[in-house]
């Protein structure tokens, strides 16, 4: 990838009463011949995921979460850990570089 650092999006929910809609983010199309794995995660309240980090692998992972949660990652030159807290339902895109480890 372009950046060695995460990168992220909070998406707006553009959806009505059928349900929830989120759009990818349109500038990231330019990371897609980069990128080894694009996925979606729900994550439920009081649960822990990750914890990790790849290799060989750059991806592009989708968030839908229904309370708050809080990312971690560690800042790949001062190796200090970074976070950052998403409050209530929602939904975000990360872009995450090989060697960044994040959880």
């Amino acid at each position: 990838m372009s950046t060695n650092r995460i990168e992220l999006i909070e998406l707006s929910n553009n959806g009505d009463n059928r349900g929830t809609s989120y759009s990818f983010p349109i500038k990231w199309k330019k990371y897609f011949n980069e990128i080894n794995d694009i996925h979606f995660l729900e994550l439920v309240p009081n649960e822990i995921r990750g914890n990790h980090y790849h290799l060989l692998k750059n991806e592009i992972i989708f968030i839908k979460h229904k309370d708050k949660f809080k990312l971690f990652w560690r800042d790949p030159k001062t190796k200090g850990i970074k976070s950052k807290c998403f409050n209530g339902k929602g939904a975000i895109f990360l872009k995450i570089p090989t060697l960044i480890s994040h959880a």
